[in-house]
């Protein structure tokens, strides 16, 4: 049980993954690779999941691609604004109590990352939470805040942000400008968290964890993405192992 506001309802976490079907091989294998770390590494509670298709359809190869993770729901929509505008379209689309929102290049490290997500919500209620941060450059206006590659909150939340972002160059705003997503959950009163497997920090001790983003060997990261596989060994290769057969382009 989790109470936000004064009321306690049941946790009914919901996790999205972003994939771009028409975007080439790459897209193909880095949604792969979610996949079987998905399955390597078990979330740990139950939840159900959305694929947000950007810019694709519904098909039978992308169905078997996805068909091991549980209650999987797909998200039909354009391409605009990437991945928040997907994160956005599926918070709107698909409410929960906790969504967990993970852009295309997100993997997974260790067992149990979804459960440790669930219990630092129900331990701290309504806030923005990320498994990364950034601590920011005001040099080249970079904002401290969550990295959204892999970040969660209730949709409540989410749909309640003010800027609906559908061009390309909003999105960064909405990562990391004056007025992001993290620093607007902020001045609404609530807190952004960075949240490891064993401990979860304000923005002012940001920098405690020795063993996150860029610092030892990550040891600490709930999650992994393009960002930290540049630092860490990938937990199994990138290879299109789960499709059941080669695309077919027209």
């Amino acid at each position: 049980m989790v109470r936000l506001r004064g009321h306690a309802f049941q946790m009914n976490p919901r996790i999205v993954y972003i994939f771009p079907p028409n975007d080439g091989p790459k897209h193909w294998d880095l949604a792969t690779r979610f996949v079987e770390t998905y399955n390597q590494f078990p979330p740990g509670c139950e939840h159900d999941c959305v694929i947000v298709l950007n810019g694709g359809k519904v098909t039978f190869e992308i169905r078997c691609l996805f068909s091991s993770l549980p209650k999987v729901h797909f998200l039909e929509r354009d391409d605009s604004a990437w991945d928040i505008g997907g994160y956005q379209h599926a918070s709107l689309n698909f409410a929960s109590e906790m969504m967990v929102f993970f852009g295309g290049s997100t993997y997974f490290l260790r067992g149990g990352w979804l459960a440790r997500m669930k219990q630092a919500f129900e331990a701290n209620g309504e806030a923005i939470y990320g498994a990364t941060v950034n601590r920011g450059d005001l040099g080249v206006k970079v904002y401290p805040h969550i990295r959204t590659t892999g970040f969660w909150l209730s949709s409540k939340l989410m749909n309640a942000y003010p800027w609906k972002i559908t061009r390309m160059d909003q999105r960064y705003p909405f990562e990391h400008g004056p007025d992001s997503i993290t620093a607007w959950v902020t001045r609404q009163g609530h807190r952004a968290w960075l949240v490891t497997w064993k401990h979860q920090f304000l923005g002012a001790q940001w920098d405690v964890p020795f063993q996150q983003l860029y610092r030892g060997q990550q040891e600490a990261l709930l999650v992994g993405d393009r960002l930290t596989q540049q630092h860490l060994p990938l937990p199994r290769p990138i290879r299109p192992t789960v499709r059941p057969f080669a695309r077919v382009h027209a």
